[in-house]
């Protein structure tokens, strides 16, 4: 299973490449209220892969830069690590209950744990991942 940002682009535009093939998850960016972010993309009508599939936090992240000094970010990629990490919290999980999830299963097991976020699903998907 592929988790992609769906990229920081102007309001209004569609998730980009890679994120807007079929099999990939597409991860927008939400702020702390939950609301979509103006940078972060929304679903294209007219293709069914290129659709936004969970949202994680994009803004004021606070991070490590090349400096070791920490500094915050904002962005799509910053919302895809967070649900990366939840994926691999689901995949664990998954193994523990002895019915391991991968692929589309694991994405099937994603999206039945979230909370609703607040917009147009074309903005932000099923909503933000939780953990299991």
């Amino acid at each position: 299973l592929l988790i992609a940002a769906a990229g920081n682009y102007p309001e209004g535009s569609f998730v980009g490449e890679p994120a807007n093939a079929n099999l990939i998850i597409a991860v927008g960016a939400v702020d702390s209220g939950l609301n979509p972010l103006p940078f972060s993309p929304q679903s294209d009508p007219a293709r069914p892969g290129a659709a936004i599939d969970f949202v994680g936090p994009g803004h004021d992240i606070l991070s490590f830069g090349l400096t070791a000094v920490s500094t915050r970010f904002r962005g799509t990629s910053m919302a895809t690590a967070y649900v990366a990490g939840l994926a691999a919290l689901h995949v664990q999980a998954s193994r523990l209950a002895g019915v391991p999830a991968y692929g589309m299963d694991l994405k099937t097991r994603i999206a039945a744990s979230f909370v609703h976020a607040n917009g147009p699903v074309e903005r932000v998907g099923r909503g933000l991942v939780v953990a299991p």
